[in-house]
Order: C-alpha cells, then structure tokens, then sequence
C-alpha cells in the first residue's frame, strides 16, 4: 500500500499509508516545519533535523509523561504528540526537545512544576473523598 487517499466514504476521503512509519515520518515532517516558524517568530535556537525528530519519537508511540497512546486527527488533540522544549529559551536543540501528549504539554505549559504538583495533590485528596470520578 502506498501513500494516497481512498474512495470517499460518508462524504470523506479515507487516507491510506504504507506503513506506520511512513505515516509518523509524514506527520514529523510538518513537525519540523512548524518548529522551525516558531524558532524564527520567537528568536530562539534550532538546530533538529527529520533524523533527530525521527530519532526521539517514542518507539511505543506513547507519551511518556501519561502514557498515553498518541493518536492523529482533527478529533485528537490531547493525545497528538506535540514537540516540547524542555527549557523554552534553549529553543529546538538536540537533547531540549521530547515528543508528548499535546494534554501533557499544555498542562506543563500553564504552570512550573510545584503549581502542578500542588493541583495533584488537591485532586488526590478528592479523590480519596469519593467526590472525583
């Protein structure tokens, strides 16, 4: 099977791929291209290319902060991988970047690290309450 789409079917047009790979090296693609927009809007660093976006892409296709399975699509946000500078002013350098869940990087993105702990632990104790499903 190759890359192209399929017959429409309920009005849309079905995409085929060769293979998984295919479709993630497709996918990382845009990835990069969009990285590197947003280093030149923001003037930071970028020094990854499509090997080392290829490189780091969880071999589990798995977020590896939730574990979460990555998915594609319109309806798949959360759990689209998206590309996270670890330190945001190290820009897109080797080593400052990990694929995550799109969730998991807007939860790290709103708040540092002792602001989500803080919320973790307040859900627990609700949890433990019985009054959070």
């Amino acid at each position: 099977m190759g890359y192209g789409t399929e017959p429409a079917k309920d009005g849309y047009a079905l995409m085929r791929w060769g293979d998984f790979n295919a479709r993630i090296k497709y996918r990382l693609v845009r990835t990069l291209r969009t990285s590197k927009d947003r280093a030149e809007q923001k003037g930071i660093p970028h020094d990854i290319d499509i090997d080392y976006l290829l490189s780091i892409y969880p071999k589990d296709n798995k977020c590896p902060i939730l574990g979460t399975e990555f998915e594609f699509g319109a309806d798949k946000i959360r759990t689209r991988p998206s590309l996270d500078r670890i330190i945001p002013n190290k820009g897109y350098a080797k080593g400052n970047v990990v694929f995550i869940s799109n969730l998991a990087n807007t939860i790290k993105t709103s708040a540092n690290s002792e602001e989500i702990l803080k919320v973790g632990k307040w859900l627990k104790k609700y949890e433990k309450w019985g009054k959070l499903e």
